[in-house]
């Protein structure tokens, strides 16, 4: 099943996401997952980690698997409302995923997978706000890179953020979080309007000292590297 086209949300942006995702024939055999409607809770044993979904969200999860796919590349799809409907403001999403290590050639660390990534993203017109760099979360540290989309060729844009107009703010950020595990490659994309909502669905996430990386050093920092030339910078809290 495909959504249309055209719509403002993330959707146009997680659709073309799930084309990197892997043939079928080079998916990883990975656990799918449960989720508890009660408790809003998608927890993987394989990976050992858990996602609380907020509520009043809806799961898109079976819609989003690729056609033809043996396994279930995505593990999670969770929208703050159905995409299937208009919406003058775009929604916040959360988009887990596993792809099989193999199915990347020289492919050594986490890090590495943000190229093939990046490509998708700008395609979609998101700019990288920063180069990858450590994040933990919880016991677990993985690669992190984050990303905003703007309005182009407007004369309010070169403004700082917080004396723009709502409408001449960035349309949506992304965070993508990845880490190795199992011989998969785990990657976490979360979208909101604002960076701290985008920070509130990270910390939806928790990992359990079971599930580790191969890419990232025992003690990173959890502050992101200085910022690109050109792009967004934070509101004061």
């Amino acid at each position: 099943m495909r959504f249309p086209n055209g719509l403002r949300t993330p959707l146009g942006f997680i659709l073309g996401l799930t084309t990197l995702l892997a043939p079928s024939s080079a998916l990883s055999q990975s656990d799918p997952g449960t989720y508890d409607e009660a408790t809003r809770l998608y927890r993987n044993r394989t990976y050992a980690f858990t996602c609380k979904v907020p509520a009043g969200w809806v799961l898109r999860t079976e819609q989003l698997k690729p056609d033809g796919a043996a396994d279930n590349q995505v593990l999670l799809a969770a929208f703050e409302r159905p995409p299937e409907a208009t919406s003058p403001a775009p929604a916040s999403t959360i988009l887990i995923a596993s792809e099989s290590q193999s199915a990347y050639p020289g492919l050594k660390t986490a890090e590495d997978y943000f190229a093939p990534l990046s490509e998708v993203v700008t395609a979609k017109g998101f700019q990288p706000v920063n180069d990858p760099y450590p994040f933990p979360v919880g016991a677990v540290q993985v690669i992190r890179q984050d990303f905003s989309h703007e309005q182009k060729d407007h004369p309010e844009k070169d403004r700082p953020e917080k004396d723009r107009p709502e409408k001449d703010r960035p349309t949506m950020y992304q965070s993508t979080l990845v880490l190795l595990s199992h011989g998969s490659i785990l990657s976490f994309t979360l979208l909101a309007a604002t960076e701290d909502d985008v920070d509130s669905l990270i910390e939806n996430l928790s990992f359990t000292p079971a599930s580790s990386s191969k890419s990232t050093p025992k003690s990173p920092p959890k502050t992101a590297p200085p910022k690109k030339a050109n792009t967004p910078q934070k509101r004061p809290s």
